[in-house]
């Protein structure tokens, strides 16, 4: 840690006076603080797993074990919540040592775990769906795989898109075809588009019957653009207004995208 032997005092063989030695002590102090700083810092800027484990431990080794323990019982549950950097049953172990420093036990200390996930899995929610950004959705007219054309403008009620391959989820009850969203949400009132980049109109085709994906799939021809889309896949979530709400980039995985996906679009559905 920045505190740990940085800076000692010189020998008093060496003739040095008291005042370097208090200095030194000071820097050691102002040096803890610093760190503590950066890490509280780190954590208020994007809370997650690992730096809840790394806060926890400096306090745990600075013998604040009651502020030490609560970072270390939040580290898991964001770990759990938003998949973190670090194993979850290392996480568990810290836990586990800071809780009998602290005078818990395992079933204490396992109340206190479900009780942070509860607040972990809120605190993500609200992060999600808690700032709709309200721009404006650029209109689009794209053919499918079959060659039906879809207009944005037709659908009428809350959508969600997807981009990259770019797409559309739709909520709403005026499907014009089956609703085909991979397990998201659970409602049958959601329909799925993606909108591929490709070129090569054929391949698309084989990738999408290679794989059996069944939702309807547009082949891209500038919305990508349009929507401001710089790398793939990234999901535009566009609301009963015609409206941008929500976006986000990249793929967290299949049981967290289908988590978040569903939170928005229950948003969606409740305003």
């Amino acid at each position: 840690m920045p505190s740990a032997g940085l800076w000692g005092s010189a020998p008093e063989s060496c003739g040095a006076a008291p005042e370097p030695a208090r200095r030194s002590d000071s820097y050691r102090l102002d040096r803890t603080s610093e760190a503590e700083e950066a890490l509280r810092s780190a954590v208020a800027r994007w809370k997650r797993a690992d730096r809840l484990a790394n806060l926890g431990e400096f306090l745990v080794e600075q013998h604040r074990d009651a502020e030490g323990y609560e970072m270390l019982v939040d580290a898991p549950a964001w770990h759990a919540a938003e998949r973190g950097l670090r194993n979850e049953p290392s996480l568990r172990d810290e836990a586990l040592a800071a809780a009998g420093r602290v005078g818990k036990s395992e079933t204490e200390l396992d109340a206190d775990l479900a009780a942070a996930a509860e607040r972990a899995r809120a605190e993500l929610r609200e992060r999600l769906v808690g700032r709709p950004l309200d721009a404006e959705a650029p209109d689009f007219e794209l053919a499918d795989t079959v060659g039906e054309e879809w207009r944005l403008s037709d659908l009428v009620g809350p959508w969600c898109s997807t981009t990259g391959p770019p797409g559309a989820h739709r909520v709403g009850r005026n499907s014009r075809t089956t609703p085909s969203l991979p397990p998201a949400t659970g409602r049958e009132d959601v329909v799925f588009l993606a909108i591929t980049t490709d070129r090569d109109r054929s391949l698309a085709r084989d990738f999408l019957k290679e794989h059996g994906y069944e939702f309807t799939t547009l082949f891209d021809e500038g919305s990508a653009t349009d929507f401001s889309i710089t790398g793939i896949p990234a999901t535009i979530v566009i609301g009963p207004k015609g409206r941008i709400q929500y976006r986000a980039g990249g793929f967290p995985g299949k049981e967290r995208y289908e988590r978040e996906m569903r939170w928005r679009i229950e948003e969606l559905a409740a305003g």
